[in-house]
């Protein structure tokens, strides 16, 4: 049989495919084997996992939040103290058991508004997880109400009763400065306050919002003309020995305050956002802390000036 001789030019081309195949098969190999290796190298990668509190039902905007920013904190000097992984707890549990938790090898950071006492107590990580704004207080109160139409002056307002959790600093504050206090849990409140057992509710200015939708089966409003202001914190804590574990969550809160990602989380959230619209126009009703220690008086001074809202 007679051989068929391609072109010249054919030839060539024909050649420079067949080396282009090859090329491309040693390239696929080559991009499978470091698939594999990066995978295997990620499974041997040591997390150490650290315990934190699990999400109570109505607050979940705002333990989103400081749990992106734990983890953020966590992960900036990851390369120096190794990666981590945060665990829930199985359930939610009221903020002073979460407390004690951390004495009790249960948990590993928590966090919360401060009081000197807690401070004692518990080692605390003195940078605010929101602005101060746990100190800015608005009132929840039953639909319609008229006692609210206009501005209640404060002996008014210390005559009427408001709830309040059972194991919060609030209770405490409001109790020192002559407020009728009934103390409830945190989710029966609403209900307390919707049936007239109470006569208003004061909540968080960052936590409005999110609050009236998780009570919207409950006949509750926001009050239009009040704000109590008092200075006040929410810190992260761990137990008093674990000295290591505050001091790389400080270092990497400052780190993100430094870059501006701390600031750039916090205003990016909703309730963050919807906190300027609600101040203003109130009449504000200004509150001592007597439960606020020196240096936490420090640390708001310190860190408040790094949020636009402060300023």
């Amino acid at each position: 049989m007679q051989k068929v001789r391609l072109p010249r030019g054919a030839m060539i081309i024909a050649m420079l495919m067949s080396l282009f195949v090859s090329v491309v098969a040693v390239a696929q190999e080559t991009t499978a084997k470091n698939t594999q290796k990066n995978s295997e190298e990620d499974d041997q990668v040591t997390y150490r996992v650290i315990r934190i509190p699990q999400v109570f039902g109505g607050t979940d905007p705002l333990y989103n939040y400081v749990k992106t920013l734990l983890q953020m904190a966590l992960d900036t000097n990851a390369d120096q103290y190794g990666k981590v992984k945060l665990l829930p707890n199985d359930r939610g549990t009221v903020q002073e058991r979460q407390l004690r938790n951390l004495d009790n090898r249960l948990l590993d950071v928590t966090w919360s508004v401060t009081t000197a006492e807690r401070e004692n107590l518990h080692k605390a990580v003195r940078i605010p997880l929101t602005a101060g704004l746990f100190g800015k207080r608005l009132l929840l109160i039953r639909q319609g109400d008229p006692r609210f139409s206009a501005p209640v002056p404060l002996a008014t307002l210390k005559q009427y009763r408001a709830v309040q959790g059972q194991d919060w600093p609030d209770t405490r504050l409001y109790r020192y400065h002559g407020f009728s206090v009934l103390e409830s849990t945190y989710q029966a409140s609403f209900k307390v306050l919707a049936e007239g057992f109470a006569d208003y509710y004061p909540r968080g200015i960052l936590e409005v919002d999110y609050e009236l939708e998780y009570a919207k089966d409950y006949a509750i409003a926001l009050e239009e003309n009040l704000l109590i202001s008092y200075p006040s914190a929410m810190f992260f804590f761990v137990s008093r020995e674990n000295h290591p574990l505050a001091n790389r969550i400080e270092e990497g809160l400052v780190s993100l305050l430094q870059s501006g990602d701390f600031q750039a989380l916090l205003e990016a959230q909703p309730f963050y956002q919807s906190s300027s619209a609600h101040a203003k126009g109130r009449q504000v009703l200004e509150l001592s802390n007597p439960m606020l220690s020196n240096e936490s008086r420090q640390a708001l001074e310190d860190y408040l000036p790094y949020f636009s809202i402060t300023k």
